[in-house]
């Protein structure tokens, strides 16, 4: 009888993580967005667009970093609120999915 191959990946950095990853890049594109706003809206949304994710990414992060799983899941749902934190911001600023396209390229 073959012995089963163990597929667990090894022990991963949160950098490693795909979840951060494509947070780190998500945070990348809100940046570009940041400085793309009319001036009115950089007075009052480009600081808040910037904060959200880098909360975003901090907290998966911290909560890589958690040895409890409880606790882990409470950063990743923090994680998660300022993703819809950041979401009403952008619904504030007027934008949609379509019009963030071109922030991207």
């Amino acid at each position: 009888m073959k012995r089963a191959e163990n597929h667990a990946k090894p022990y991963q950095t949160f950098e490693d993580l795909e979840v951060y990853q494509v947070a780190r890049e998500f945070r990348k594109a809100m940046y570009r967005v940041g400085r793309r706003l009319p001036e009115i809206e950089k007075l009052i949304l480009a600081s808040q667009i910037r904060r959200a994710p880098v909360s975003l990414t901090n907290n998966i992060a911290e909560g890589h970093g958690r040895f409890d799983f409880l606790e882990q899941i409470e950063f990743m749902l923090q994680a998660r609120g300022s993703l819809e934190e950041l979401l009403d911001d952008l619904f504030l600023g007027r934008f949609n999915p379509s019009s963030l396209q071109r922030f991207n390229e």
